[in-house]
């Protein structure tokens, strides 16, 4: 049952005003630990990638003495020294071929008599659970995240689940003001018009809400009966052209339990979660897969948005791919959807500015 005894909704101002918004970036998320990037990009001993979430201004390294993040522009002539993920023992810029040791410090300067006094810029980070934040002045993650239930640190530290470099650099500007676009996270009430096949593939009520100090948890049940069901039903149930992302995602899912079928098992394939970190990260879950999502402003009525996606280790070689690509088609059809509800909405709340009126409803 659903009431409007405690509806609240921000003024119009909050998404149009711009001075509002400055506002919003200066006392919320400067003021808040910043995702950088997780510990699990960098898996082996000098694993080096750059960042997505930074804009690949910064870049990752696993180091003997633990995971370093550094400033991605040599200090020689500022040219971005890690394109892409690689494993070395040194750090290395290809335009004057200036090695750097895993520490920061120059070791060779190739036509220098002696190595001038230089050494990568470094970020300081700290870790929760595998999750590398820069955290502003006082701002102490333990206290940040002081009462996470023990189910999201299983979603947090990615056990099991391996990086996809190739995949994690979707940098995108979406419709909608950014605190509109995590609004939608909240509402699910929307899922059956507006996502017509994520419908097919979840059981919407009951919805299990947990609450945390900067941050909820959402669980909604997958719809595992198109697991197991005659293949000629699956493909009854889903055979108009809109479901056609969600027939491709199920038999994928099919193959692998058919040759692994411990696999059925795995919680993935039972429920999925929707996790939100006080001001704009998010974890998904969907079967075998995680997205991390980071949304932050950009402008009014726009976002910048990045995603990380995290497989999970062990999937039958020859169907990971396949994995993730229906995946990734089911996920965009999904976050398509949601793109356009919120510029539909963001017009409106716009709407609603122009002729003055402050109440959004």
């Amino acid at each position: 049952m659903y009431t409007t005894e405690f509806n609240f909704m921000l003024p119009t101002t909050v998404y149009t005003d711009p001075t509002s918004l400055a506002c919003q970036v200066e006392k919320i998320f400067k003021a808040a630990p910043e995702y950088m990037g997780h510990e699990r990009m960098a898996q082996k001993l000098n694993d080096q990638t750059p960042l997505p979430m930074t804009d690949e201004s910064c870049f990752l390294i696993h180091t003997n003495k633990g995971y370093k993040v550094y400033v991605n522009s040599c200090p020689h002539r500022s040219k971005k020294i890690v394109t892409e993920q690689t494993n070395a023992k040194d750090i290395r810029c290809s335009a004057h071929r200036f090695v750097f040791k895993t520490s920061g410090e120059l070791a060779v300067a190739p036509r220098f008599d002696t190595c001038p006094n230089l050494k990568l810029h470094s970020i300081d980070v700290s870790s929760y659970h595998g999750m590398l934040f820069r955290t502003p002045n006082g701002v102490d993650l333990g206290d940040w995240f002081s009462d996470v239930p023990e189910k999201v640190i299983n979603f947090l530290n990615m056990k099991d689940y391996k990086f996809c470099e190739g995949l994690s650099k979707r940098d995108t500007v979406i419709g909608g003001h950014w605190i509109l676009v995590m609004e939608l996270t909240d509402d699910l009430l929307h899922i059956p018009h507006v996502h017509p096949t994520l419908n097919k593939l979840l059981k919407i009520e009951p919805v299990i809400w947990e609450y945390f100090n900067n941050g909820f948890i959402q669980t909604l049940e997958f719809n595992r009966s198109f697991l197991f069901m005659d293949e000629k039903e699956m493909n009854r149930k889903l055979a108009k052209p809109a479901y056609a992302s969600a027939l491709r995602y199920m038999k994928v899912l099919r193959n692998i339990i058919s040759i692994k079928p411990e696999l059925a098992d795995d919680p993935s394939l039972h429920h999925l979660y929707l996790l939100s970190l006080f001001p704009g990260l998010q974890v998904e879950t969907l079967p075998f897969l995680r997205i991390v999502e980071n949304t932050r402003p950009h402008t009014t009525s726009t976002s910048r948005q990045v995603l990380e996606y995290y497989v999970k280790e062990g999937i039958p070689e020859e169907f990971e791919q396949e994995l993730i690509d229906a995946s990734i088609e089911f996920f965009t059809q999904f976050d398509d959807e949601d793109d356009e509800l919120s510029k539909d909405e963001q017009e409106g709340i716009e709407f609603l500015a122009r002729y003055g009126i402050e109440d959004r409803g």
